[in-house]
């Protein structure tokens, strides 16, 4: 029986990534980094690892998969090459902005002109500066080795800079100028700019169930505003693009959103109850978990059970309290500021070593 003395590089990374097991691996295949998530879809699929394998259309939407769900507190892997990763430019400077630790396996190729496959640095080269640490191997088992560190360097506290989403002070500053009606619950219901989703099948059941009063921002979807605009019912309030949303959510009881990462950051920030319902698939899953598993939040599956949690929310008194106090716990009101003064800090350190 033969023995196999070694693996392609290709293979030990995907072996290397079975035995780190990551929470999300987003990946769109490309030569000569393919293997990678080819190996590594079979140890998905026969349960070698619990991972979420994610086969998106892009190398954008693998790295804009990647930066969710690390925002959402999950740890993410992608692998590229060449013109893939010139797809993710874009991405690439926001995920180390947002100082994610994200961990990337990149099979350097020289980026295409107009087509060339072969090996060489060019790719890297391109994001030498994009705010990366770069690990770079000389052979198969230092790329094995590589992947092993990279996520415990990436995820050091003195590299990671966990400081929040930044959200303008004045935000905070409620002027309190809404003429709304106060002898009854508010529920506020927002589907971001462009009104998406289910919102007139969600309205009509929320009028029918719970007797409070129903504000609904429409956004830039003048269709839905005049459908809402139709309905027969003084509990109803349509508003289309708003530019105060912070007073809205600061008068609201409840809250009933998609799990946006502005949106969900903003509510939380506001310290208000909140119902999570119709997810963009992908990142917007991953904002919910996060939400729902550190209890700053409920997520609704259909539109009975958004109602039926809304409703829960206004009668429990201690589950509101305990949405609020979880909020302030785990969401830093103060991110931009402290964003700010970390930057001053440090810049002021690097004057003095001039």
């Amino acid at each position: 029986m033969s023995i196999r003395e070694r693996l392609s590089g290709n293979e030990a990374a995907a072996t290397a990534m079975k035995q780190i097991n990551p929470d999300v691996v987003a990946a769109f295949p490309i030569t000569p980094s393919t293997e990678i998530p080819q190996y590594f879809s079979t140890f998905v699929s026969n349960g070698a690892v619990d991972t979420e394998f994610v086969a998106v259309e892009s190398e954008h939407s693998a790295m804009s998969a990647c930066i969710g769900a690390e925002a959402a507190g999950a740890r993410a892997m992608t692998a590229t090459s060449a013109n893939g990763l010139s797809l993710m430019w874009e991405m690439i400077y926001i995920a180390s902005s947002l100082r994610l630790p994200i961990v990337m396996s990149l099979v350097n190729r020289a980026v295409s002109g107009p087509l060339n496959i072969h090996n060489d640095h060019s790719d890297a080269m391109g994001v030498r500066d994009s705010g990366w640490i770069m690990l770079f191997s000389e052979n198969n088992q230092e790329a094995y080795d590589n992947l092993i560190m990279a996520h415990r360097i990436a995820e050091n506290k003195d590299v990671l800079l966990p400081i929040g989403i930044p959200v303008a002070s004045s935000f905070f500053e409620v002027k309190n100028n809404l003429d709304l009606p106060s002898d009854k619950d508010i529920i506020l219901l927002t589907s971001g700019s462009m009104g998406f989703g289910e919102m007139e099948n969600c309205v009509l059941k929320v009028l029918n169930d719970i007797d409070a009063y129903l504000v609904v921002v429409c956004g830039s979807n003048i269709e839905l505003k005049n459908k809402l605009d139709s309905i027969d019912n003084d509990n109803l309030i349509v508003k289309g693009f708003i530019n105060n949303m912070n007073e809205y959510m600061n008068k609201a009881n409840v809250i009933i959103a998609k799990p946006g990462g502005l949106t969900s950051t903003e509510i939380t920030m506001m310290r208000k109850p909140f119902v999570l319902m119709m997810p963009i698939p992908g990142v917007e899953n991953y904002n919910a978990s996060f939400f729902e598993n550190n209890k700053m939040a409920v997520r609704a599956k259909t539109l009975d059970e958004v109602v039926s949690l809304t409703k829960k929310i206004l009668l429990d008194k201690t589950l509101q309290e305990e949405m609020i106090n979880n909020q302030a716990k785990y969401i830093n009101k103060n991110s931009a500021k402290d964003l700010v003064d970390y930057v001053i800090e440090n810049y002021k350190g690097c004057e003095d070593n001039e």
